[in-house]
C-alpha cells in the first residue's frame, strides 16, 4: 500500500509542480505546446499498447478498429469545432491569452474596413 501511495504521489506531483514552475519561469507558447503535445502522445501510446491489446483479445477486431477510428473521428471533429468557436469568441480581444477581457466585444477584423 505504501508503494502505491508513493507512486501515486510521484505521478500526481506534476499537477502541483507544473503551475509553480510556470509561474516562476513563464515558458513561451511554443514550449507549452510542446509539453502538451508530448503528454497527448503519451496518452495515445498508453491507449494503443494497453487498451487496444486487451480489446483485441476480448473482442472482434472489426469492432475494435471501428471503435478506435470512430473515437479518432469524433476527437478531430470536436477539436476543429471548438477551435472555430474559440476564434469567433467575442471575449477574445487579442492573440495572447493575457489579452482576454470578460465582456469585451469582438474587435473589428484588421482586413475589413469598419462599417
Amino acid at each position: 500500500m505504501l508503494t502505491a501511495a508513493i507512486y501515486g504521489l510521484l505521478a500526481s506531483s506534476g499537477l502541483i509542480l507544473g503551475p509553480i514552475i510556470a509561474m516562476i519561469v513563464s515558458p513561451s507558447r511554443r514550449v507549452v505546446a510542446s509539453i502538451i503535445a508530448f503528454g497527448s502522445g503519451v496518452l495515445v501510446s498508453a491507449l494503443t499498447f494497453e487498451l487496444m491489446e486487451e480489446a483485441f483479445e476480448k473482442g472482434s477486431s472489426a469492432y475494435v478498429v471501428a471503435g478506435f477510428l470512430t473515437g479518432a473521428l469524433i476527437y478531430v471533429t470536436m477539436d476543429y469545432l471548438l477551435d472555430r468557436l474559440a476564434r469567433r469568441s467575442p471575449k477574445r480581444a487579442g492573440r495572447h491569452p493575457r489579452d482576454v477581457e470578460w465582456g469585451r466585444k469582438r474587435p473589428a477584423s484588421p482586413h475589413k474596413p469598419p462599417r
